[in-house]
């Protein structure tokens, strides 16, 4: 069973209800309060899925069980493939529905999932409506660093996070210098009820709050929110929009608390497997760590092209002999989790300001090559273009990429 899938109940000849898995958990002390135990094998039903769209129906299921070739009664879940369901759909079309909370729902509109089409540019649109505007900028922080961790940093069976569990993260989370980042306790944080997140408009298509049934809150993205946030250039996205709200300073370290460390750097990060003490006169780390393997080749070939000429500030960079230095600057990076290609393409010929600048998401190139800051979107050095030179063609989707990191979604 996926998130997503849609399930029948059966009772007494009939299908009595449908509704859509919209989360899954593996959950046995919960099942043995709901359920009990087996009382042959003292076994429990530990994995437990989520429902929502909830409608009662009454279908015969005798036609429909006969064209998968099931005999009633149904005694246990039952799975269908998806050929089969398809062959089944206009059987369990219900008539005259009634939802279920249907009362409940139109007295908290704001919990229902919104039915509209989904894409990117909604999907940011909703993410900057959930952050409440008229509230402190701590609140802000915060509300940013609790969709960071609900909806970026979970797996497919958790998409839903209860809310306690997010403030005690949230309190936690503090900079090297142990400053705290978002709130310096948990009493502090739980300030921030659920509806701080104002779920109106677009931000119902985004965001989905529900309370189980052990009156706990949990909070996450939709299912056709996370399925967009499958897309690696989405999340650059959404990433690049949200960490203007972090603290100022701390933006790469929150991050790297979030487990998204690579979003701060257009070059990602290697990773790291093993550290070492290592010996000599100063004190220092030895370190083991995978990286990606570099066309040396192809580094040589930018240069060449560009003569070492910076592409972003056009400075040739004079060192001894009167020979000239630059870098070949990856467009999207190789590292984690960006996964870019070693590509002519997919690199630019810079100097080591301008390169620096660039990896660090300070500048980015936008659509008609002009060179613009991130921090306010403005011209850089009175209005420059990148140069291009004629047999170096760059891909237009990996400067894409790096403008989403930067804040620029299109």
């Amino acid at each position: 069973m996926r998130v997503g899938n849609e399930m029948l109940f059966y009772a007494e000849y009939k299908f009595i209800a449908r509704a859509r898995i919209t989360d899954r958990m593996r959950n046995p002390g919960l099942a043995e309060t709901v359920w009990g135990r087996d009382p042959e094998t003292g076994a429990v039903w530990e994995h437990v899925v989520v429902l929502e769209d909830i409608e009662e129906i009454e279908i015969d299921a005798r036609p429909i069980l006969g064209r998968l070739s099931l005999t009633p009664p149904l005694r246990s879940l039952t799975l269908v493939s998806a050929a089969d369901s398809r062959r089944i759909s206009g059987l369990v079309r219900p008539r005259g529905v009634l939802r279920v909370g249907e009362a409940e729902r139109r007295r908290h509109p704001a919990t229902r999932a919104s039915t509209q089409p989904l894409d990117h540019r909604g999907l940011i649109r909703g993410l900057m409506e959930l952050l409440p505007q008229s509230t402190s900028a701590e609140a802000r922080r915060a509300v940013t660093v609790m969709i960071l961790l609900a909806g970026l940093t979970v797996r497919e069976e958790q998409r839903l996070r209860p809310w306690p569990e997010l403030l005690r993260q949230v309190a936690g989370l503090r900079g090297d210098d142990d400053v705290t980042v978002v709130a310096s306790s948990a009493e502090e944080a739980s300030a921030l009820a659920p509806s701080a997140f104002p779920l109106s408009g677009r931000a119902r298509a985004v965001w989905e709050l529900a309370v189980g049934a052990d009156g706990v809150s949990r909070v996450g993205f939709t299912v056709r929110a996370r399925r967009l946030l499958e897309q690696p250039l989405v999340r650059a996205e959404v990433v690049g929009q949200l960490r203007r709200f972090l603290p100022v300073g701390l933006e790469d370290e929150l991050l790297a608390a979030l487990g998204l460390a690579g979003y701060a750097h257009a070059g990602g990060v290697a990773v790291t497997s093993e550290a070492t003490p290592d010996t000599g006169p100063v004190e220092r780390t030895a370190v083991r760590s995978s990286r990606a393997a570099r066309d040396t080749e192809t580094a040589r070939s930018v240069k060449a092209l560009h003569r070492n000429g910076c592409q972003i500030c056009g400075i040739r960079l004079e060192v001894k002999n009167g020979q000239h230095f630059s870098q070949a600057a990856h467009i999207q990076g190789l590292g984690r989790p960006h996964y870019g290609p070693d590509r002519l393409d997919n690199l630019l010929c810079l100097c080591p300001n301008c390169h620096l600048q660039f990896d660090d998401l300070a500048l980015y190139v936008d659509t008609d090559w002009s060179i613009r800051w991130s921090k306010n979107h403005e011209a850089y050095d009175g209005g420059k273009t990148l140069v291009r030179v004629p047999g170096h063609e760059i891909d237009p989707g990996f400067l894409t990429y790096h403008r989403a990191l930067c804040g620029r979604y299109e």
